[in-house]
């Protein structure tokens, strides 16, 4: 037998959080990552296209996979169960019968991961006899969970080499909103999408390439399973192994780097079984132990060592563990008792910031195109591009352009310069894009928006450090105090007076130089009603009130962080969103923003132990892209 000298230190693994998770009515919001089908593949089992399709629905314990199942199957819940067996569901879609087969889930205090996994491969070994394979794997993924998580990544690693292959367009990953709520399940799915590490490559550059879509909206839990509907079974990667349940446990606990402990007590059984049949033929004689048994007794001893030094280990980790376990949720309590700022109202307000600035960009846009484009250039707005500006170097400059951004698309032009953005969509652009940039520099990026930039940077520079040494619950305590402080020292009225020039400030040092430049007007010609001065007011006033709830009440949920990409920057479809998706009919992906229409937000949450915090996106920034320029 071959001998087993292989036990690392990882026999815990204690990186998990408790999840919530409960589907509440037949019709949820999903986002799904889901590879497109290929047809053909070597490996799928000829004359069973009509057989059942049978899908292994996977994920995290708590994740909703149980849910998922039953409300697919319409099965009564019942409430008092956890899954700890693989149980098998039957429904009819599509003219296709379906097994959906609920699994053990990981991170499960009662069944470790490996078990979980040998329990799933036994049942399909089983399963797979009388069916012939499996068709595929929809694994529950809540948007709150970690994707930089071993564990996570680990797991989706083994599924795929014990169950899939190379077969990874028949995994389907659904993003749910789990106890995280507020999250954008879209930008989640397009997270994974973008992810560096080795398994989230793998799902999306299978041989060949597997194609992953992140969808997001409402419908009918059954409609997941029409990917499925036309696809053969596959003969799954375990059934050619050939292991028995003890070699399929010996199998994924090498492929994790840890054994259980019934597994190194079989090893060491195995050895001493060994030992004993070596000193068979002395037993009569005087003993004398051969370099062999030697070899086997230290290897044996060695193992046992290192078994109960890890007992141990695993002990004082428990221990502390728990310790942990519960300062976070006292700390999440008090956090949620304190905070009366909830997700549903950030996002709210984060909605009506974006609503007025296109109220605004459009308000704006419509008085110049009225008012000076006959007048000054004597042509049909509709015949007016930025190709007709009057002074096209300050207009450049007024946009912030420098030689980097030459050559690519623009506000000014197309990547070749051929093409010049309509006047009136031009004003509408460039006015959100300036009060996006305006917004982010005086009110949302400095510590506090009253104190001078010294103070700012200073107060910034300390704030960084903290976070990375304390919880976010005691961080966003600091925060909230700080900035309170500051607040009060300034007066009651310093923050509206503070708004109110920047809306002037806005008017003067923005808007009329982009008629200076455009028209060659003067400005002591440009007037402007009541009406536009008091919507650019109304706006930085509503960020100064949103940015005070953000850092005085909000903190205690998370840093929020308002995202605006600049003109000329590269789109990012992880956090950007192209407000016009018909413009990338042309079958050319966006390359390049050309402005800010809407302001994107991310939230950091600090956990300490000089870790950086962990980065989540709320919401995706709305951009106008170069592909505008193809629609």
């Amino acid at each position: 037998m071959a001998q087993k000298n292989l036990l690392k230190d990882g026999f815990s693994k204690f990186t998990r959080r408790g999840r919530t998770n409960e589907f509440q009515v037949e019709h949820e919001r999903f986002a799904v990552a889901q590879p497109k089908s290929r047809v053909g593949s070597s490996a799928q089992l000829a004359g069973t296209r009509k057989g059942i399709a049978t899908i292994l629905v996977m994920g995290c314990s708590s994740s909703g996979k149980t849910e998922f199942v039953r409300a697919v199957c319409s099965t009564p819940e019942d409430q008092n169960i956890k899954t700890l067996e693989p149980q098998s569901y039957h429904c009819t879609f599509y003219n296709r019968d379906f097994r959906l087969v609920d699994t053990p889930g990981f991170d499960n205090t009662a069944i470790s991961d490996s078990k979980a996994l040998t329990k799933i491969a036994r049942h399909l070994l089983d399963r797979d006899r009388r069916d012939g394979g499996i068709t595929g794997i929809i694994f529950i993924h809540p948007a709150g969970d970690i994707l930089q998580s071993k564990t996570l990544q680990q797991n989706l690693e083994m599924l795929l080499k014990l169950f899939l292959g190379e077969e990874v367009h028949r995994l389907t990953i659904l993003v749910t909103q789990g106890n995280a709520l507020g999250l954008d399940l879209k930008a989640v799915a397009s997270q994974i999408q973008q992810h560096d590490s080795t398994i989230f490559k793998k799902l999306r550059q299978g041989t060949p390439p597997a194609v992953i879509r992140p969808i997001t909206h409402y419908r009918n839990r059954s409609d997941y399973l029409y990917f499925y509907s036309t696809m053969p079974p596959i003969t799954p990667p375990i059934r050619h192994m050939q292991l028995d349940t003890i070699q399929t446990m010996d199998f994924i606990e090498k492929n994790f780097g840890y054994y259980e402990a019934e597994s190194v007590n079989s090893i060491v059984t195995d050895y001493k079984r060994q030992i004993a049949e070596l000193q068979l033929p002395s037993s009569t004689n005087s003993y004398d132990p051969t370099p062999e048994i030697i070899h086997l007794q230290k290897e044996c001893d060695r193992i046992q060592g290192l078994y109960y030094d890890s007992q141990n280990s695993n002990k004082a980790l428990q221990r502390q563990l728990q310790q942990v376990q519960k300062e976070h949720a006292s700390l999440q309590s008090q956090a949620q008792t304190q905070c009366t700022y909830d997700w549903k109202e950030i996002n709210g307000n984060l909605d009506d910031i974006n609503t007025l600035l296109k109220v605004v960009g459009q308000s704006i846009s419509d008085r110049l195109s009225d008012r000076y484009i006959s007048a000054t250039l004597g042509k049909k707005p509709e015949d007016v591009t930025t190709l007709d500006a009057h002074d096209m170097p300050q207009l450049i400059s007024w946009l912030g352009y420098d030689a980097h951004t030459a050559g690519r698309a623009s506000l000014i032009s197309s990547s070749d310069g051929s093409t010049g953005l309509e006047a009136e969509t031009f004003f509408d652009f460039a006015i959100r894009a300036q009060l996006c940039t305006r917004l982010l520099s005086n009110i949302f990026l400095p510590f506090h928006p009253l104190l001078e930039p010294t103070a700012n940077d200073w107060l910034l520079d300390m704030y960084e450090k903290i976070k990375q040494q304390e919880s976010q619950y005691m961080v966003g305590r600091w925060r909230s105090t700080t900035f309170s402080c500051i607040t009060k020292s300034k007066g009651p009225s310093a923050g509206a007076d503070y708004a109110a020039k920047l809306a002037r400030d806005f008017i003067l040092e923005c808007v009329n130089p982009l008629v200076v430049h455009f028209f060659g007007r003067m400005p002591e010609n440009i007037d402007w009603d009541e009406h536009y001065r008091a919507q650019v007011h109304q706006l930085f006033e509503m960020a100064y009130r949103w940015n005070t709830r953000l850092k005085e009440e909000a903190i205690l949920l998370g840093d929020f962080e308002q995202t605006a990409p600049i003109s000329c920057s590269t789109f990012d479809g992880a956090q950007m969103e192209d407000f016009d998706p018909s413009s990338q009919a042309h079958g050319r992906p966006p390359h390049t923003v050309l402005a800010t229409l809407g302001f994107g937000l991310t939230v950091r949450e600090a956990v300490g132990g000089g870790s950086l915090p962990n980065l989540t996106v709320i919401h995706k920034a709305l951009v106008a892209t170069d592909a505008y320029y193809l629609s």
